[in-house]
């Protein structure tokens, strides 16, 4: 998939290809956090009936392509991602648009079409698809009237969507008629909205995000959890709402034991619901609060494989020694080998050359794609087929500024 972001709060420019591992390495405050945050805003955007408004799909249509009813769509989608992008943010849209800048555009391409995300006075989505795609609604008389299933017709590519819904009902006269058209309307205009978002985003819409407070959430995350309703940060809270999720999709009868290796560091820990969390370290039990670095960085992105096929996490590298930088990296490159796929922000040069030094090694069928961001704008960084990575021009140039320091000028 490939990516164009323009004046989005510090980002003035930046057009990127999403790799089954996606590095972008920068300064403070560069805007990589807005740019992970804006990702996992889109992806995990998802249709409720709410998003539905005066614009609807005619169930008397019984077979038409989706663009004829792309406005409608369109419509749908405005409402869905807007109202997940101030979810995440905590904001008002309109405070994403850079200062000094009228309007703020991202753009997403993949082999279905491009979705336009326009943010000005009037928050405006436009999906422009390809390709014609069929769709059938088929009437079900035998089942229940709100009831709504979709398959998707294809073979390489999406071809067409088959609609059933239910129209049985207990009563029936020309109130309840009308009223019934009106929601079942409704009802297929949010599933249909909502399914051919998921397709447009693939693997993509099965993302968690790990920002650079999950450590500290971690350790203090009883605390957390009492007050999590009146968080400042929302990114804290969609992290611990995904923890309980993944508790909670987790088949647990009784406490489940689970063993984690990264480098030298090797644990076990057990996890239980409504929401329990034990770590033990040679037999012993290590207090939430206690943990050291290397434990609080594995156990949630162990944890978040268990949920996201797509993976974003802040600074993987937080709190890490050099050698452990090195043993993480390692680490996501065996989830990677597994098949998950990662979009990750970082500070380090070491991280970043040992994930490219494992790429060209051992997963050659697979892409990486390095970024430097800086100062508003991206720019792509290569690495040679043995892993070295170019010049960094933020950390080259700090390690020349201290180079002049101790030997002069």
């Amino acid at each position: 998939m490939r990516i164009k972001v323009e004046n989005f709060g510090p980002i003035q420019n930046a057009e990127f290809e999403l790799g089954d591992t996606t590095i972008v390495i920068g300064p403070n405050a560069s805007g990589k956090s807005f740019l992970s945050y804006l990702l996992y805003s889109l992806f995990s955007s998802g249709v409720n009936i709410d998003d539905v408004g005066s614009k609807v799909i005619d169930s008397n249509s019984k077979e038409f392509e989706i663009g004829s009813y792309i406005d409608v769509i369109n419509e749908v989608l405005s409402n869905s991602i807007k109202r997940r992008l101030e979810e995440v943010f905590g904001v008002n849209v309109k405070k994403l648009i850079s200062f000094g800048a009228k309007e703020s555009r991202i753009e997403l391409t993949n082999s279905l079409g491009t979705l336009y995300v326009t943010i000005t006075d009037k928050f405006q989505v436009e999906m422009k698809v390809n390709r014609q795609i069929s769709v059938n609604l088929i009437e079900r008389t035998d089942s229940p009237h709100g009831s709504i299933s979709i398959g998707v017709d294809r073979n390489d590519k999406i071809k067409g969507l088959k609609v059933y819904y239910g129209s049985a009902l207990p009563f029936y006269d020309e109130e309840t008629k009308k009223r019934s058209k009106t929601d079942l309307d409704r009802n297929l205009t949010w599933r249909i909205a909502d399914v051919l978002l998921r397709l447009f985003f693939e693997v993509y819409h099965s993302t968690v995000i790990l920002p650079t407070e999950r450590n500290v959430v971690l350790s203090n995350l009883f605390s957390y959890l009492s007050q999590q309703r009146n968080l400042n940060k929302p990114i804290i809270k969609e992290f611990i709402d995904s923890l309980l999720s993944v508790i909670n999709l987790m088949d647990l009868s009784e406490k489940r034991e689970l063993n984690v290796s990264m480098g030298k560091i090797n644990f076990m820990y057990k996890v239980g619901k409504p929401i329990l969390i034990e770590v033990f370290d040679r037999g012993e039990e290590v207090p939430l609060s206690l943990l050291s670095s290397g434990y609080s960085q594995l156990i949630p992105i162990h944890l978040m494989a268990y949920l996201g096929e797509f993976m974003i996490i802040e600074e993987p590298e937080l709190n890490l020694h050099a050698g452990a930088q090195i043993d993480i990296a390692n680490y996501l490159s065996d989830l990677v080998m597994s098949g998950k796929k990662f979009f990750l922000t970082t500070h380090s040069d070491i991280f970043t050359i040992q994930i490219a030094v494992n790429y060209v090694k051992r997963l050659k069928g697979k892409t990486l794609k390095i970024y430097l961001l800086n100062e508003g704008k991206i720019e792509e960084i290569k690495y040679t087929e043995k892993g070295d990575v170019e010049e960094i021009p933020t950390i080259s140039d700090a390690i020349r500024q201290q180079v002049k320091e101790i030997y002069g000028e």
